[in-house]
């Protein structure tokens, strides 16, 4: 009943503001007084893709603070040569993982823990007061209809920025109202920091391809809903290939679905190619950077190719809101809805290739 789960809610927010006192703050915050800053973003890769330009505006304004980052196995691999990051602390979903990184951050000694996760904030308050204690500032992102609970969590609520914004306009939004800065859209810039080694092993890869263009297909994004079907991606890699022969053809594959789409590459041999798989998730991050162009359903992909400025069709559930604050960062991009709400696999082949010409229309791809 819900009147039993609005009391057992405001009893736990009730026994959180006696323990763990944390008192309000005004906003904003002084730059100066933080010598060291976590950032909460426990959840997957292109979560933290998008954050980037927190991690360049916060080096950009504050070189002198340290910035620490707070992450799971499934995306703090992106971060393993961003000099802007001092720390990366690596959740492993584990109650011994918890304690260590309890040890750890209490011994830092946070100035201020901003919550970037903007949703489920109890448990994103939970962790902030975790690692820090009652030292730390912590802020988070506001909720209208929980913000006084959300003060037994938090020192600081901001509201929340216009739906017309990209996920990393928000972010840098936030920052800004965080510390005072003043907001500019030149200050959002996504990046990827990528090893000589990353890049070596795109180099490598591309070789075979002696300077034709390349357009990368994301066949997967984890959820059946939210992928092209595979009759959808047979139709979609013969209208190319008829369309532009010169045109090589990169399918990302799941491991466990190499064998589906083993049958294309050998129809089409010369202009399919499955990518191969890296444990290291810069490596893919580098192939994707020299691409010529990348079609995918809303994934990381979507916000890796945005890094690189590389041309998107990015493939939508049918929400213009969705689209507009999950979409690319950049313009160079064209974005299909899909015709049945979040289902994306009534997007046709047709539709894509429309939308790949539309693209090549603007810009030199093909």
């Amino acid at each position: 009943m819900k009147w039993i789960e609005s009391a057992v809610r405001n009893f736990s927010y009730f026994l959180f503001r006696i323990t763990l006192r944390n008192k309000q703050v005004a906003l904003p915050l002084d730059i100066a007084a933080q010598k060291k800053i976590l950032i909460l973003r426990y959840d997957v890769l292109g979560d933290m893709i998008v954050t980037t330009p927190v991690f360049h505006l916060l080096h950009t304004k504050a070189p002198n603070c340290e910035l620490h980052v707070l992450g799971t196995p499934r995306n703090v691999g992106v971060l393993a040569h961003d000099k802007r990051i001092s720390k990366v602390l690596r959740y492993e979903g584990t109650f011994r993982s918890l304690l260590e990184l309890r040890l750890i951050a209490r011994r830092e000694k946070y100035d201020c823990v901003i919550a970037m996760v903007f949703y489920k904030a109890t448990k994103a308050g939970l962790w902030a007061n975790w690692l820090s204690g009652r030292r730390a500032t912590k802020i988070t992102w506001a909720n209208p209809k929980r913000a006084h609970l959300y003060t037994a969590l938090f020192n600081a609520q901001l509201p929340a920025s216009p739906n017309d914004h990209t996920m990393s306009e928000i972010h840098v939004k936030f920052l800004c109202d965080t510390f005072g800065w003043e907001y500019r859209d030149d200050l959002v810039q996504l990046s990827i920091a990528l090893s000589t080694k990353n890049r070596d092993y795109a180099e490598q890869y591309y070789r075979q391809f002696l300077g034709a263009p390349t357009l990368l297909i994301n066949t997967t994004a984890g959820n059946s809903e939210r992928e092209m079907t595979s009759g959808t991606i047979r139709e979609l890699v013969g209208l190319l290939r008829n369309r532009y022969p010169r045109l090589h053809l990169l399918l990302n594959v799941a491991p466990s679905e190499k064998e589906k789409y083993a049958r294309l590459y050998d129809s089409y041999p010369s202009n399919v190619h499955i990518l191969p798989y890296s444990e290291d998730v810069l490596d893919f991050c580098a192939v994707v950077s020299r691409s010529s162009a990348v079609i995918s359903p809303d994934t990381a992909i979507i916000h890796i190719a945005a890094a690189f400025m590389r041309p998107i069709v990015g493939i939508y559930k049918n929400s213009v809101r969705h689209a507009k604050q999950w979409g690319p960062q950049h313009g160079q991009c064209v974005l299909v809805l899909s015709d049945d709400g979040d289902d994306l696999r009534t997007v046709t082949s047709r539709r894509i290739v429309a939308a790949f010409e539309q693209l090549t229309n603007q810009y030199p791809i093909v």
